[in-house]
């Protein structure tokens, strides 16, 4: 939830994400050596993320608004 996390959280979701990267150590590429489908992997980090995203904002309507005064 820092500003770091938040970099290196984006950092790895745009290298999940990347379609085009040609080297060895690419997302598409160890996915390929470890017999997985990079396809099903993005879909399945992406409803994490979603989820994830809607369980904070659900958290944060939980909160009761306080009167100062």
């Amino acid at each position: 939830t820092d500003a770091r996390g938040k970099q290196l959280f984006q950092a790895a979701e745009e290298w999940i994400m990347d379609t085009d990267d040609p080297s060895f150590f690419s997302f598409q590429s160890i996915c390929d050596h470890l017999h997985l489908d990079p396809g099903y992997m993005r879909h399945g980090f992406m409803r994490w993320k979603t989820a994830r995203l809607s369980r904070q904002v659900s958290n944060c309507l939980k909160i009761p608004n306080r009167r100062v005064g």
